[in-house]
């Protein structure tokens, strides 16, 4: 994973877009290490429309990768 970043950070240099990364826990350890690379951390939960639009706005496109496992596929 942070390979990925890495790659697309460099990749989005100078290109006028950033990376934002949603989290439901944005004081947590791993979203700390993310901000120190540069990504700018919202708070955000799939399941609330409203942390949602507010996280999205004003982005281009979205790259999502969720853990099925941790809420199933049906709640």
């Amino acid at each position: 994973m942070r390979e990925a970043i890495r790659a697309e950070r460099s990749r989005k240099q100078g290109s006028g877009f950033y990376l934002r990364g949603l989290t439901r826990k944005p004081d947590g350890e791993r979203a700390a290490a993310l901000a120190r690379q540069g990504i700018d951390i919202v708070k955000g939960d799939l399941d609330d429309e409203a942390t949602l639009r507010r996280a999205l706005a004003g982005a281009w496109g979205v790259f999502g990768l969720q853990n099925a496992g941790e809420a199933g596929v049906e709640r």
